[in-house]
């Protein structure tokens, strides 16, 4: 991570990536990377309750993959990312900052 990065994230993590664990992924890379920094986090498969984001005052900052679905060459209907977008609206009451990327 260059310098800017490192001051942008900079304490609790929190990544939601339904590739987790699965080889040649990039966030698997990124993972690795903020070991390395010895910063804590917590990673999620998909995403989590709204009762668990109320707890996030502590996080400094999420990691969140927009499209948890792989459906390659497919529009995604509004209907699979209305969960995502309802968890933006979640975590802005925590004050936190969140990265969304879109592989």
């Amino acid at each position: 991570m260059s310098e800017n990065q490192n001051s942008l994230v900079n304490g609790i993590a929190v990544i939601i990536d339904d590739k987790i664990g699965i080889d040649d992924d990039l966030i698997n890379d990124l993972i690795i990377q903020i070991k390395s920094k010895n910063m804590p986090f917590l990673v999620y498969n998909e995403l989590p309750s709204n009762a668990e984001v109320s707890h996030y005052h502590g996080i400094s900052f999420i990691i969140l993959d927009w499209r948890l679905h792989d459906i390659e060459g497919i529009t995604i209907p509004d209907s699979v990312l209305k969960p995502s977008i309802d968890f933006l609206q979640e975590i802005k009451k925590t004050l936190c900052s969140c990265f969304y990327y879109y592989e």
